[in-house]
């Protein structure tokens, strides 16, 4: 009966140990994982301050086809707030 004994202290070992390195590989795949959504929310939040600066460009871009189209100014006072003068009108304020 011993050396039922010793192959089954041996086993135990062995099972030990390979449960041992699974532990260690499932916390480097949370790492891996954490890693991953930081660099999602990362990528979200660039992805939009590129839309919002496309959506600013392309509202100067709308501003300036209105001012030459139909002759306007438009004054932006730096809070967002547009003011649309007939050019001539304008107090000398720049956009």
């Amino acid at each position: 009966m011993a050396p039922a004994l010793a192959d089954l202290q041996t086993q135990l070992c062995d099972l030990q140990s390979l449960l041992a390195s699974h532990v260690d590989k499932v916390c480097a795949l949370e790492d891996v994982f954490a890693q991953h959504d930081a660099t999602k929310r990362e990528v979200n939040l660039l992805r939009q301050l590129i839309e919002n600066s496309s959506r600013r460009d392309s509202l100067d871009l709308a501003c300036e086809r209105e001012e030459e189209e139909f002759g306007l100014l438009i004054l932006d006072d730096g809070r967002g707030i547009r003011t649309i003068v007939p050019h001539g009108l304008e107090s000398g304020r720049g956009r």
